[in-house]
């Protein structure tokens, strides 16, 4: 009995020293993010029928940086609001941005301020 014990250990010492171990870092997730329009000095349209909504802005963040159609030189300030809408990061510096934003968690609502607009977009970490 002795035996079989000290066979089956040995065995599984063996076994487990002898199958790859797959140890790997684990990729930083990358947000896609649609952004609507907000236009601060909108004035309401008071001709009848529907006012069309906007396209959306698609907006992916990586730990490298931020990727949209918005041109970076308009971009006046990055922002992130949690769910209680306290501002917890206003910055003109993107890196900037994307660092504090790897580092938080919960449902943010991400802000793109521009001259003319405010690009709005949500996201859960």
């Amino acid at each position: 009995m002795r035996k079989i014990f000290s066979l089956s250990v040995i065995l599984l010492v063996a076994f487990a020293t002898l199958l790859p171990v797959a140890v790997t870092a684990a990729e930083p997730t990358t947000y896609t993010i649609p952004l609507g329009q907000d236009d601060p000095d909108l004035i309401p349209d008071d001709r009848e029928g529907r006012r069309s909504l906007t396209r959306p802005v698609m907006c992916v963040i990586t730990p490298e940086g931020i990727q949209s159609s918005i041109d970076s030189a308009d971009i006046i300030a990055y922002e992130l609001w949690d769910e209680s809408e306290m501002c917890l990061i206003s910055t003109s510096d993107e890196l900037e941005f994307v660092t504090v934003l790897y580092t938080l968690g919960g449902n943010l609502a991400l802000r793109i301020v521009t001259e003319d607009h405010i690009y709005i977009g949500f996201l859960s970490i």
